[in-house]
């Protein structure tokens, strides 16, 4: 009897834990640290610079980067100007990618903030959304818009 029960435990906590690693791509997300931001000619050539010039300045795109996984790169004008903004989560939403951010009013200290989010993949359709669900900006695959607000 010994012999049946302990292969049938360690089958079933074998498929257990085979439940437990299979995760959501967009789980892997990272944010690129600021004095990363021109490495590698990636992305728009001195972003950060430019939008601290110009807190006017609005811009999101995305791009491929290395080994096929993507990069999403925002500037966020001057309605955001002093904001922390952090990435939340990033997840998939019928067919698009959502990426969720927090804001916290007075906490940061760029008169533009800017943000570089690197992800796994990115579907056709991008939405950047605060918290509540607002959308901030909504962009397509190798979609580049620079603009003033």
């Amino acid at each position: 009897m010994k012999k049946i029960i302990l292969p049938l435990f360690i089958l079933g906590m074998i498929s257990l834990s085979g439940c437990t690693f299979s995760n959501n791509e967009y789980e892997d997300f990272w944010v690129l640290e600021k004095y990363r931001y021109n490495e590698g000619g990636y992305g728009p050539s001195n972003l950060y610079e430019k939008a601290q010039e110009d807190p006017t300045m609005i811009h999101y795109s995305n791009d491929s980067i290395s080994e096929g996984k993507k990069m999403v790169y925002l500037a966020f004008g001057k309605k955001y100007e002093d904001d922390k903004i952090t990435v939340k989560e990033v997840k998939n939403e019928k067919d698009t990618s959502v990426i969720v951010l927090r804001i916290e009013k007075n906490k940061g200290k760029d008169k533009n903030p800017v943000m570089y989010i690197g992800v796994p993949k990115l579907r056709d359709s991008i939405k950047i959304v605060d918290e509540d669900g607002k959308k901030i900006f909504e962009m397509k695959q190798n979609e580049s818009v620079t603009s003033q607000q």
